[in-house]
């Protein structure tokens, strides 16, 4: 659980992680890509998606922080 800066519990960090762990082994068995192959494709497909999310979604939360203090 982290906090993000708009002081809302974020619960995405585990998902994120676990949506690579599932890539990583959907690429190992059902692909039969090598080991290797998804150690660093994996990240990336889910970095490619965290900044999509963020593009398409999150930047509308951003106009909703008003306070001027940080806790």
């Amino acid at each position: 659980m982290i906090f993000g800066l708009l002081n809302v519990i974020n619960f995405s960090h585990g998902a994120m992680f676990m949506l690579g762990a599932i890539l990583t082994w959907m690429g190992l068995d059902y692909l039969g890509a090598g080991y290797w192959t998804m150690l660093f494709a994996a990240p990336v497909v889910v970095a490619g998606l965290g900044v999509l999310i963020e593009r398409l979604l999150l930047r509308r939360i951003y106009a909703f922080d008003t306070s001027t203090d940080s806790c």
